[in-house]
């Protein structure tokens, strides 16, 4: 049986849940987390245009990312009766 990898798990749920959604839904949700983004930067502290504002919004959407790759881990340690830490 070939194993499945977490990344490969996550492009997949990506592309079903895309399916699931209108082009419209997807990027409504994109934008509101831009938006949520940028507040977050600007109430940090950060200056708008600066490299340290384009950091930490590239920071916030790696942690996006990272989290739902941990998602599908234990997604797919769920559905292989595995226990996922």
């Amino acid at each position: 049986m070939k194993k499945i990898t977490a990344s490969k798990l996550a492009i997949v749920l990506d592309f079903a849940l895309a399916g699931c959604a209108s082009p419209e839904m997807l990027a409504a949700k994109a934008a509101a987390e831009q938006r949520e983004d940028e507040n977050t930067c600007l109430s940090e502290g950060f200056k708008l245009g600066t490299d340290t504002y384009k950091l930490c919004l590239l920071t916030l959407k790696q942690g996006r990312a990272n989290g739902a790759a941990i998602a599908a881990a234990r997604s797919e340690a769920n559905y292989w009766g595995m226990q996922a830490k």
